[in-house]
């Protein structure tokens, strides 16, 4: 989930091989990142000064929102969310830090996969989402076909390895 989201948002430029790639796996998938794109992302993980307020604030949002709506799938998301932050953040920096390879670094998320994105079907999503896969190379095919495997999947446990 968060690693994800957050390697996705690194901008990509042109190289031999993409600084960003997202694959999926039979019980969850993988985010390959070049040496340049992890240490972005390691750069990007150190601007997150205080997880623990962080993840304060998420917990007050979801207390606000639970408030308002008690069933709120937005206030069940917030909290997980907090959980993450407040205590995946800080290993997922120690762990690139130890294992960033010369060639970068792959994070494997395993998890749970649901059928359905937004956990209902949406059949519009679904054929806007195959139609543009048809029209592009096969590369990023491959990392469209990832990231809607990520999206479908709730990660329970992520390992870092390097890339040599």
């Amino acid at each position: 989930m968060f690693p994800v989201a957050i390697a996705v948002a690194i901008v990509q430029s042109p190289a031999a091989e993409p600084p960003v790639r997202v694959e999926s796996l039979k019980d969850g998938y993988r985010v390959i990142l070049s040496r340049p794109a992890a240490e972005k992302f390691r750069s990007l993980l150190d601007t997150v000064q205080d997880e623990k307020a962080l993840a304060e604030s998420l917990r007050g949002m979801a207390k606000d929102k639970r408030e308002e709506n008690p069933d709120s799938d937005t206030a069940a998301t917030l909290e997980i969310v907090a959980l993450v932050v407040g205590n995946q953040v800080p290993a997922l920096k120690k762990a690139l830090d130890e294992h960033t390879g010369p060639a970068g670094a792959t994070i494997r998320v395993y998890g749970l996969k649901r059928e359905n994105i937004l956990k209902r079907p949406r059949p519009r999503l679904r054929r806007i989402a195959e139609t543009v896969k048809g029209a592009l190379p096969d590369d990023a095919r491959a990392t469209v076909e990832g990231v809607m495997e990520a999206a479908r999947t709730t990660p329970l446990v992520w390992t870092v390895e390097p890339r040599k």
